[in-house]
């Protein structure tokens, strides 16, 4: 049985992933690949189109907490995995200045927690002194 050929050398692997964790990262990947594909289109029984094509690449990933980074290059030599190490890891160096805000429309409360509804009209009460005062129709 024939033994499948790595796409990247261990020693590589290693340093990448020494390079994509330099900035405390929690953990990180890659995911390289290189593959040729072959396509022969037949009409009648005649080659009418053959296409040949190579995917190639490497992509990595670093991850700390709820955040990631990822960073791809299409060469395979070490400078260049090493770069897109760099690059994901730098991303995660500072912390994220986003802040989560809740965009619902709120309905505005009252200080006893009721939502407030417009004025309520006042309707007059009449006291023993026959005086007239105005108290809101409802309250907390």
């Amino acid at each position: 049985m024939q033994r499948e050929r790595s796409v990247l050398e261990d020693t590589i692997v290693r340093k990448v992933l020494g390079a994509a964790l330099s900035t405390g990262g929690e953990w990180a990947e890659i995911y390289a690949e290189d593959r040729l594909s072959h396509s022969i289109r037949l009409e009648d029984r005649r080659v009418e189109e053959l296409v040949t094509g190579r995917d190639r690449g490497a992509g990595v990933r670093v991850v700390r907490g709820t955040s990631s980074a990822y960073a791809y290059t299409n060469r395979l030599d070490s400078d260049s995995l090493l770069e897109a190490a760099r690059v994901a890891a730098a991303a995660l160096r500072e912390q994220p200045v986003a802040e989560v805000r809740d965009l619902r429309p709120r309905t505005p409360r009252t200080r006893c927690g009721a939502p407030t509804t417009p004025p309520a009209p006042t309707t007059p009460r009449w006291s023993r002194s026959s005086r007239a005062t105005a108290t809101p129709a409802s309250g907390c």
